[in-house]
């Protein structure tokens, strides 16, 4: 089924969410035998802290950045081609 070595090291942060998805997977089939060692409540937490992981919010000012850059850059080049051509 799944492999649940180390979460760490040199493996990439997909491989890592990959594993990390197959161990909720084992929790949850192991609820449903009666053989969890963690509440509901517990799994929950665990899956919304997995959730949130998955998101890298660290990149968010770079991206709102290049937003910002990119969207006035392309307007002026736009406007500079437009008058290059229909300035004649």
């Amino acid at each position: 089924m799944c492999d649940l070595g180390a979460l760490g090291g040199d493996r990439s942060r997909a491989k890592a969410a990959k594993e990390k998805d197959c161990m909720f997977r084992k929790l949850k089939d192991a609820q449903k035998c009666q053989e969890s060692q963690f509440s509901k409540r517990q799994r929950k937490g665990l899956k919304k802290i997995y959730k949130r992981e998955l998101v890298k919010r660290s990149l968010m000012p770079k991206v709102i950045a290049a937003w910002i850059i990119t969207v006035p850059a392309s307007a002026l080049l736009a406007a500079m081609i437009f008058f290059i051509i229909f300035a004649a």
